[in-house]
């Protein structure tokens, strides 16, 4: 049986309480409950109960990571219900207006600040690789 909106309202607080931001890495959610740091097995299987609770009120989203091996969450997202109940929703802000995710048919947004973001965050693990970011609109030509 699934815990009740409320419940899982709090949970989420909690989660992102060490963040302003719309993303939490696993770390920061074992430092959210005073979860012992040797113990990550555990603590795995502690979050992916809480995640299964939370989750049904489409509150986060896990964000995974196929780097050296196997699919291994990372971090969490707050999704625009997330962002709303924690009073962190962006709308047509001049610098981040909000946009489409990666196409996974959900309509789901993500503001430009999460974007670029995650972009950083991958070009520091992935350093072979230089990326160029740039956001115009369209039909006007760059000098």
């Amino acid at each position: 049986m699934y815990k009740g909106r409320n419940a899982s309202v709090e949970n989420v607080k909690r989660l992102f309480s060490s963040t302003s931001g719309n993303t939490v890495s696993i770390e920061d959610v074992f430092r959210s409950w005073p979860r012992d740091p040797n113990e990550e097995k555990i603590n795995r299987g502690w979050l992916s109960n809480l995640l299964s609770l939370i989750k049904f009120h489409n509150l986060v989203k896990p964000i995974y990571t196929t780097k050296n091996g196997p699919k291994t969450l990372v971090e969490l997202q707050l999704t625009p219900e997330g962002k709303e109940v924690l009073g962190r929703a962006t709308v047509n802000s001049s610098n981040s207006e909000m946009v489409p995710s990666s196409g996974d048919g959900k309509n789901n947004v993500a503001d430009l600040d999460d974007i670029a973001k995650k972009i950083a965050k991958w070009e520091q693990q992935n350093e072979q690789f230089e990326v160029t970011f740039n956001v115009r609109l369209k039909g006007v030509k760059s000098g």
